[in-house]
């Protein structure tokens, strides 16, 4: 009753990731309701924890101690990077011998995404350009040719190639793939 059962709460100093604890959360003194000083980032910081101390008002003052531990969620916060092939400008060149067969690996979409489980799974897909001459791994993203090209086949060719993640709000990165034949059939 009284003084002896009225409590109040702080946060026993201490550090997360070589900071003080007191520049990450805070705590009312009275209610012991925990506040965020910051935004919370999962790829920087997966969690933390920090003592709470409970003192009761009486003489002698009683206290008992608990650990409080923070665990930061992934959200999808990170876009795709297409990291292959080179991209200038948003643009790769590719360069194959006019004989390529049915079949030929012409390059491999490569993109990274620093998001974790779902939000950085990625797929690959060809959503514009010469898509009938050319397929993409959803999985891999190895682009190979579905066709041959003859002597009278154009010179160029143009995709356009999306990274998606499978966030619930997915993210992309896009790149336009030009491909050359070269000019030589054995080249």
């Amino acid at each position: 009753l009284g003084l002896n059962g009225s409590v109040s709460y702080q946060i026993v100093p201490s550090q997360v990731r070589d900071m003080p604890v007191f520049t990450y959360v805070s705590i009312n003194p009275n209610s012991g309701d925990i506040y965020a000083l910051r935004s919370f980032n999962h790829e920087q910081t997966k969690a933390f924890e920090f003592k709470v101390l409970a003192k009761d008002g009486g003489n002698p003052s009683l206290q008992s101690n608990a650990t409080v531990r923070v665990i930061v969620l992934d959200v999808n916060d990170n876009t795709p990077v297409i990291t292959a092939p080179p991209l200038v400008n948003g643009t790769a060149e590719v360069y194959i011998p006019r004989n390529a067969g049915v079949g030929y690996l012409v390059t491999v979409v490569k993109a990274d995404d620093y998001d974790e489980g779902e939000n950085g799974r990625l797929s690959y897909e060809m959503v514009e350009g010469d898509r009938g001459f050319f397929e993409i791994d959803q999985v891999n993203g190895e682009i190979r040719t579905t066709r041959a090209f003859g002597e009278n086949a154009k010179t160029a060719y143009e995709l356009i190639v999306v990274a998606h993640d499978h966030g619930k709000t997915s993210l992309s990165a896009s790149a336009l793939i030009l491909i050359y034949l070269s000019p030589a059939l054995d080249a």
